[in-house]
């Protein structure tokens, strides 16, 4: 055999040995440390990468390249968490559902319409004289008798005051002249010869009506001796997005006698019903609708909804 014969057949022989080395090493592999087969000049790693010489082109690769095929499974790609928007919305919806529940339960027998304006009337009679209150401020003189007079006579919560050489007398639910002449006589039947007596009010106790429910800012709130059930709300700040506005309840209490009724706001405010008046103890509760509340905490919510789809993207 001649020379460069000789040295074609020693260069096949070498690359020949390589080769079955190569394919042993691929076989023999296992687990993280499985390798394969090179391509070209490069050599690429399944599973977790090995330390690869600093020549090696497969460490500078990227990991989302690293793709190759092995005997026992398909060809296999990294694994990019995805996204779950849908699961958020089904997690978010249901807590803002539960949180929209209503506070207030639908009364069905409570008197609406007419019947409402039977028990809460639209218009009140303004009083000829003041009903003195308890914890109103009197003042009471007797012409001549400076140990009888006072100047202040404060009607406590029983609406009694207390009258020197009398001892008590009723004065709530009464009017100034009233009470006059019911001291006057008494003072003429033990005490004084033509008494001459007068009782003013000093000052009078303010009224006030409370304001529940679905409006800005619940509370009490002090009114004059006209005031309607717009006024009484508006001093609440009006209400809320998700008020109830046909189901507004005013309860009234008048000589221990309890009165409730429900009215429709949409027509008070177009002038299509009156506008009730409200008066001194009385209490306004405005509803909770379950629909304008579930819209109002879904609008609350998406823009947490937002930050968690970009923060499940990144």
């Amino acid at each position: 055999m001649s020379q460069p014969l000789r040295t074609l057949d020693h260069t096949l022989t070498q690359r020949s040995y390589r080769t079955r080395n190569t394919l042993r090493a691929d076989h023999s592999s296992h687990g993280q440390n499985r390798i394969c087969r090179g391509v070209g000049n490069r050599q690429v790693v399944c599973g977790a990468q090995r330390a690869a010489p600093a020549h090696n082109a497969c460490a500078a690769e990227p990991p989302a390249l690293r793709l190759c095929p092995d005997r026992t499974s398909r060809w296999r790609h990294p694994i990019v968490p995805k996204s779950r928007p849908s699961v958020l919305l089904a997690v978010l919806l249901p807590t803002s559902i539960l949180c929209g529940c209503s506070t207030t339960t639908y009364n069905p027998d409570l008197p609406t319409g007419a019947a409402a304006y039977d028990t809460i009337p639209a218009i009140v009679p303004a009083p000829t004289t003041y009903a003195i209150r308890a914890k109103d401020v009197l003042t009471l003189r007797v012409f001549g008798e400076p140990e009888v007079s006072q100047d202040e006579l404060r009607v406590d919560d029983a609406g009694l005051i207390q009258v020197p050489l009398i001892g008590t007398v009723k004065a709530a639910g009464r009017d100034a002249q009233e009470i006059g002449s019911e001291i006057t006589g008494k003072l003429a039947q033990s005490y004084l010869r033509n008494p001459q007596v007068a009782v003013s009010v000093k000052q009078a106790t303010p009224s006030f009506v409370s304001v529940e429910g679905e409006v800005e800012k619940p509370g009490v709130y002090e009114i004059d001796g006209r005031s309607t059930l717009l006024s009484a709300i508006a001093r609440a700040e009006s209400p809320t997005a998700s008020a109830k506005l046909t189901e507004v309840v005013v309860f009234r209490t008048i000589d221990q006698k309890s009165m409730v009724a429900r009215f429709d706001l949409k027509r008070i405010r177009t002038g299509i019903d009156p506008d009730p008046m409200i008066l001194d103890g009385d209490v306004v509760m405005v509803g909770y609708s379950t629909t304008r509340g579930f819209w109002q905490d879904l609008l609350k919510t998406a823009p947490l909804l937002n930050a968690f789809s970009l923060a499940a993207t990144r």
